[in-house]
């Protein structure tokens, strides 16, 4: 029997051992690289509008651009199917109003339009339809004051929450528009989405705290 034979095994066994080492530091690095793009990208338009809105940190919109879009700065419309449905049936008279949306609002909506009403949109990911009670263009959070736009919209909407430091609810609301339930599992299409909302907005306050010093 030849030596090479003999040590194969040892061979094989440490090369599956390097590469699952090797693909928890990939994991590790890429953990990382979201809170390091997320802040370069958005840090200084999100600290900008955050000036007009005291009681709503930095760290928390932050958190909510790395989970929605991963902090990229080029972000593809998501549409959502049974949000279309929904308003399809309101434009049609078969459902009376959706999120205090009624028929009038969507009269002269064209199949385009519902479409774009019925995905979400810029760093945010907030509902096209969410212009039709703030009275702007659908398209205005996805242009270049987005990251304003959506911090107005948070503050409108959930800001209470901000204010009173809940932020377990204002995570579950941002993805439900619910807050956190007080019994079962929560509401939101990944189920550590909260979780995960709240460990990277620790990262972020680390980070802007290091920044300022």
């Amino acid at each position: 029997m030849k030596w090479w034979i003999t040590i194969l095994p040892v061979i094989l066994i440490a090369v599956v051992l390097y590469t699952k080492k090797g693909d928890n530091n990939l994991q590790l690095k890429r953990g990382n690289g979201l809170v390091e793009i997320t802040f370069q990208n958005y840090y200084q338009d999100v600290q900008h509008a955050c000036e007009r809105y005291p009681n709503i940190p930095p760290s928390y919109v932050l958190a909510i651009i790395g989970l929605e879009c991963s902090g990229r700065k080029i972000i593809p419309r998501r549409f959502e199917k049974h949000i279309y449905r929904q308003l399809k049936q309101v434009k049609n008279g078969q459902l009376k109003q959706f999120e205090r949306i009624e028929q009038k609002d969507l009269i002269n909506q064209n199949e385009n339009d519902l479409r774009e009403l019925s995905s979400s949109w810029g760093p945010l990911q907030i509902m096209g339809y969410k212009s039709i009670p703030m009275k702007i263009n659908r398209k205005d959070f996805d242009k270049a004051n987005r990251v304003a736009i959506g911090i107005d919209w948070i503050s409108k909407n959930y800001g209470t929450y901000l204010r009173e430091g809940k932020f377990k609810d204002a995570f579950h609301i941002h993805n439900t528009g619910k807050p956190y339930p007080k019994y079962g599992k929560p509401f939101t299409y990944r189920k550590n989405y909260v979780n995960d909302g709240l460990r990277l907005m620790d990262s972020f306050k680390n980070i802007i705290l290091q920044t300022s010093n």
